[in-house]
Formats: structure tokens, C-alpha cells, sequence
């Protein structure tokens, strides 16, 4: 495609166009990138369509005169650009970042429906390109981690998973907290799920075919926060040496402080079921984790020189003697409406304390 129109925007190195294509433009020249389980390298991120949201789009499309604001957004291979005298040339095909159904509804509608698509083929549709190298695949994928974790409810696992994947380690890094904390944290979970001893093995939803899992990385990573936080400002992650160290040993010390919590509220658990998980219980949801890691932290921040032992010894007897009983965590139940992070904050002090503030 030869595009004589465009706008160019620069946010310090990073490049964008700002342009428009019609909408049969769009049909045939786009993709997007799917993440396939049966391909251990792929590097795709989208979680695959759901056919009732581009059905329904699609739907709309029929209707007299439908309006089609909203700009799609997607990203080519620095490669596939090229400046033609004043026009911009566009080898190849765009990926799709945010509006792989509004695209799909348009497919739908083409193979569906001719006339209706025939009507509204030449509408112009405003379209942001990026500009990705290998080197800047990441602004891709936290850009639509972005766009689908900030008011719209969009599974970012794929994503969250292939940024540590392509992350750079490079100079600067370690001294980035959030960039180390989220590495660390997916790297634990993602062990965590896999292995077979741990009653998160196969717990948590970590790819768009693992439907029925008790937690998404995205949840069971956000948890891991404050833990991970402690370790980064004591200057214990500076490196990948300690980085690979201290996630070994928070694994260690996550699977032990688990089965302690099993063997304190094993009703909240299928204990010869693989997986463990019972989703009518709070205690491996987001309502559980977020409180039982604030618990598990505190024991640290308190006392950062103790040995593993000590903190374990320390987290069994706080979970031994504290009151919550296993009713406490049914879905439903006392907990209810828990769910943000001061209700968090209560479960644990109650938890360590045995008052509710």
C-alpha cells in the first residue's frame, strides 16, 4: 500500500504513523498475532477471538448507518516501512494490537453478507501504526497491556508472559523496580504452576486455553508485589545471579508456606484431586493470596535477617493460632466483598492478630 497522507509521531526514539485506510484495506491487509500452545516458541500474545463479540459487531455493521470512530491500532516491522519520495509504502501486513474483533467483524460481514459489506467497504478508518524493531517488540506488548488491563476486561496473560520472554536485561534494568519486581514475580508464578508438589500446580491460567484455573498470572503476580518489593529495596536483586537465586528461594518458601496453609484449612482444598484448587472456596483467589502474602511479608519486612526456617516457623504458628476458620473462606462467605486492598489488609490483621478493624 502507497499512503500519500499520514502523520508522523515521535515519543523520544519510538515512531508512529497516523493515517487512514478504508475499511476493505484493513480486511485484507492485517493479521493478528495468536498465541498457539502447541508451539512452545511462538511469540504471539492475543488470546483468540470469541465469535459472539465479532458476530454481534458484525451485526451492527447492518444497521443504516453505522459510525466507526474509534482508531485501530497496529504495529509493523521497521522493514515493512518505507518512505517513497513523500508517500509512505507499507510492504506487507499490519498486526493488529487493539481491534482484532472490529476487524473480524468486518471479515464476518464480508463472507456473510456482501451487500452490507459492499455498502460500508470505503469508509475510512483511522489507523496508528508502530514502528517495532526486534529490539522494541516490548512497547508493543505493554502497550496493549496497557490499553487491556485500564477499563475494559482483557485476559493480558499472553502478554505478561512474552514480556518476560523478550524483556532486556540490559544496562539499567536492576535499578528499575517495577521492571524487576514483575520479572520476578512471573518467573515464581510461572514456576509455581508447574510444579507438581505445590498445590498451585496447574492452578493458574497462564495461556487462553486453560480455562476452569482458580487464578490468572496476571492476579497471582500482583500478589508477589510487596514480597518481591522488600528483596529489591535491601539491594538482594541487583544482578541475574541474585535474581535466579531469590526466585529459587521464594519458590521454595511460597510451596512450603502453602502447604502449611492446606494442612491449616484443608476443607478449602481438593487434597487428592490434581489440580488441589476448590473454587468454592476465597483462599487461592485473589481474596487469599493478596491476604496470606501480606501475612507472609510482614513476617519478613519484621525480621529480614531470619533464615527460611524461622520465617516458615513463624508462619505456621501465626497460621496455626489464628481464628479464621474454614467457612471463613467460602466464596460468599465472611470475606465477601474483601476483594480491594484495604479489605486485603483486613483479612491479615485479623489473620495476625485476631482483631477486626
Amino acid at each position: 500500500m502507497l499512503i500519500d497522507n499520514y502523520i508522523v509521531a515521535r515519543q523520544g526514539d519510538f515512531l508512529m504513523y497516523s493515517l487512514v485506510l478504508s475499511l476493505d484495506e484493513l480486511v485484507n491487509n492485517t493479521y493478528v498475532d495468536f498465541f498457539s500452545s502447541e508451539d512452545p516458541d511462538n511469540d504471539g500474545y492475543q488470546r483468540p477471538l470469541i465469535p459472539n463479540h465479532y458476530r454481534k459487531f458484525a451485526k451492527y455493521l447492518q444497521s443504516g448507518n453505522p459510525i466507526l470512530a474509534s482508531s485501530i491500532l497496529t504495529a509493523a516491522d521497521n522493514e515493512q516501512l518505507n518512505l517513497n519520495g513523500k508517500s509512505l509504502q507499507i510492504n506487507g501486513r499490519l498486526r493488529i494490537v487493539d481491534g482484532q474483533h472490529r476487524i473480524a467483524g468486518f471479515r464476518y460481514l464480508r463472507d456473510h453478507d456482501i451487500y452490507s459489506y459492499n455498502r460500508i467497504k470505503y469508509y475510512e478508518i483511522p489507523v496508528t501504526i508502530m514502528v517495532i524493531s526486534p529490539q522494541t517488540k516490548i512497547h508493543e506488548i505493554n502497550t496493549f497491556i496497557d490499553i487491556n488491563s485500564k477499563g475494559k476486561r482483557v485476559s493480558t496473560d499472553l502478554a505478561i508472559r512474552l514480556r518476560e520472554k523478550i524483556r532486556n536485561h540490559g544496562q539499567g534494568f536492576y535499578d528499575n523496580k517495577n521492571e524487576v519486581i514483575e520479572q520476578v514475580a512471573t518467573d515464581i508464578t510461572i514456576i509455581l504452576n508447574s510444579t507438581k508438589n505445590s498445590v498451585w500446580f496447574d492452578a493458574i491460567k497462564i495461556g487462553p486455553d486453560q480455562n476452569g484455573r482458580i487464578i490468572s498470572i496476571n492476579a497471582f503476580n500482583k500478589s508477589l508485589s510487596d514480597l518481591i518489593s522488600f528483596y529489591w529495596e535491601k539491594g538482594y536483586l541487583s544482578n541475574q545471579k541474585d535474581v535466579n537465586f531469590y526466585t529459587d528461594y521464594l519458590c521454595e518458601l511460597l510451596i512450603e508456606c502453602w502447604e502449611i496453609i492446606q494442612s491449616r484449612w484443608p476443607s478449602c482444598f481438593k487434597l487428592y484431586n490434581t489440580p488441589r484448587f476448590n473454587s468454592d472456596y476465597n483462599i487461592q483467589k485473589g481474596i487469599g493470596v493478596n491476604s496470606l502474602h501480606i501475612v507472609l511479608t510482614k513476617i519478613i519486612r519484621d525480621h529480614d535477617k531470619k533464615s527460611q526456617k524461622e520465617i516458615l516457623y513463624e508462619f505456621e504458628s501465626i497460621i496455626r493460632s489464628t481464628k479464621v476458620s474454614d467457612s471463613d473462606w467460602i466464596t460468599g462467605g465472611r470475606f465477601m466483598g474483601y476483594n480491594s486492598k484495604a479489605g486485603f489488609n483486613k483479612i491479615a490483621e485479623y489473620i495476625l492478630t485476631g482483631q477486626e478493624t
